[in-house]
């Protein structure tokens, strides 16, 4: 049986699913990439359908290990999409600062998320802020942020900018809401 955290003593390791969620060449993989390997290459990896990879850290003193699920970046909802998701605890959906429609479509991986993982934790993501972005996202993505309770973070897998805070973050969100017993 997996342990998922629940009832354990605060020395055990707890497994966490987490999902990396957004269009097409957002930086999924390579901010997965970054935090995990501390790496960045140029090349840009199409994901079919998921990768799945795992990292350990430490987090207010309980042993954490992120599952992480890098899902292919298809808006189009599918059932086996909704199969990637359930059992997860939180989740990263990205965008793009130099595609505008990478934005726009926020809020719909946010909702078809959550309407597999209800009460699974959120983190949206402006990457690739080491380039020049294309449009005034900043009031968007707060506004976007407010209506679903989720932090948010400037990131650039690239350099590195703010991808362990991300990835700390969305842990101890995860931490403090399954210890609310919500």
């Amino acid at each position: 049986m997996t342990n998922r955290g629940i009832g354990l003593p605060a020395n055990s390791r707890i497994l966490k699913k987490i999902c990396v969620l957004g269009d097409f060449a957002v930086g999924k993989t390579s901010m997965i990439r970054r935090y995990v390997l501390d790496e960045f290459d140029d090349r840009y990896i199409t994901t079919l359908g998921t990768k799945i990879t795992k990292k350990n850290m430490n987090l207010e003193g309980r042993d954490l290990t992120f599952q992480i699920w890098d899902i292919v970046g298809n808006i189009k909802f599918t059932k086996i999409q909704g199969q990637y998701y359930q059992g997860s605890d939180g989740a990263f959906i990205i965008f793009d600062v130099t595609r505008r429609d990478t934005f726009d479509n926020v809020s719909k991986w946010a909702d078809m998320f959550l309407e597999v993982a209800k009460g699974a934790r959120l983190i949206f993501i402006a990457n690739k802020v080491d380039l020049d972005s294309t449009f005034d996202f900043e009031a968007m993505m707060e506004d976007v942020a407010k209506r679903y309770n989720a932090a948010t973070f400037r990131t650039s897998a690239k350099t590195g900018a703010q991808v362990e805070d991300a990835f700390k973050t969305l842990g101890e969100r995860i931490l403090a809401h399954k210890s609310k017993g919500t």
